[in-house]
């Protein structure tokens, strides 16, 4: 059988598996996967078709996350791609830096949030610095 389509199969039995348990327990802190998708769908796509189904509460917190998002990404392709392009084309630049670039990667990514939070007070700016410098397939 393909991997997917295994990992897919094995998703399917274990909401299947929390849906039954949910049900016979009636837990208030384990609600049935369906009535998650109830509320999901209450909350956030329950809209007016001009607004892609979308409610007023789901855009007011899409939205501005979106824009963080495109923010740090767009200052982390800024940096980025100059100081790759610099360390690529210059031994001495890749050797000066490159020890630095390693010492910041070996630490968690949850680390840099006070240092964002010292720098930037709390707010967008400290949140797009943290986007930014966070790389790509590592979360916190």
């Amino acid at each position: 059988m393909n991997r997917i389509a295994v990992r897919w199969l094995v998703l399917a039995a274990g909401c299947a598996a929390w849906q039954a348990w949910a049900a016979w327990h009636h837990s208030p802190f384990f609600p049935p996967p369906s009535a998650i998708v109830a509320r999901m769908y209450d909350l956030w796509f329950s809209g007016p078709a001009t607004h892609l189904l979308l409610t007023p509460g789901a855009t007011s917190n899409i939205l501005p996350s979106l824009g963080r998002v495109c923010g740090g990404l767009a200052i982390a392709i800024a940096v980025g791609v100059p100081l790759g392009i610099a360390l690529g084309r210059s031994a001495a630049a890749s050797a000066y830096l490159e020890p630095l670039l390693h010492f910041g990667r070996s630490l968690p990514a949850v680390a840099f949030v006070t240092v964002f939070t010292i720098a930037f007070s709390l707010g967008t700016q400290s949140e797009i610095a943290f986007i930014a410098s966070v790389p790509p397939g590592r979360s916190c």
